[in-house]
C-alpha cells in the first residue's frame, strides 16, 4: 500500500538533488501542456504550408519545362525560317540582275534604234 500511495505522490512531483519531492500545481502542468500544444500547432501549420511550396514548385517545375520545349520548338522554326529567307534573298537577287540587265538590253536597243549607233 504504501507503494501505490508513494507512485501517486510522484504524479506531478519532481524529484530534487536531495530526495525530497517537490510538487508542481496542476495549473503550472496545464500551462506548459498549452504551451506544447500550442508549438504543435504551429508547427502542423508550418508543415501546411510547407505542402504547399512544395505543390508550388513542382507546378512551376512543370511549367518551366514546358516553356523550355516551346522554345526549343520556336528555335528550331526560326531556324527553318531564316534557312528559307537566305534561299528566297539568293532568288531575288538573281532575279534583280536578270531584270536589269533585261532592262538594260532594252534601253540600249531602243537607243539603237532611235539614234542609230
Amino acid at each position: 500500500m504504501e507503494n501505490v500511495v508513494r507512485q501517486l505522490a510522484d504524479v506531478g512531483s519532481v524529484k530534487m538533488p536531495d530526495d525530497r519531492l517537490k510538487v508542481i500545481p496542476a495549473e503550472e502542468i496545464m500551462s506548459k501542456f498549452t504551451r506544447i500544444e500550442t508549438k504543435l500547432d504551429q508547427l502542423a501549420e508550418l508543415a501546411v504550408k510547407q505542402a504547399v511550396i512544395d505543390e508550388r514548385m513542382v507546378s512551376l517545375v512543370e511549367k518551366l519545362t514546358i516553356i523550355e520545349q516551346t522554345n526549343k520548338a520556336v528555335h528550331r522554326r526560326l531556324d527553318h525560317l531564316e534557312d528559307e529567307t537566305n534561299e528566297n534573298s539568293r532568288t531575288v537577287k538573281i532575279v534583280n540582275r536578270i531584270t536589269w540587265l533585261g532592262v538594260t538590253i532594252i534601253v540600249a536597243g531602243v537607243i539603237k534604234m532611235y539614234l542609230g549607233v
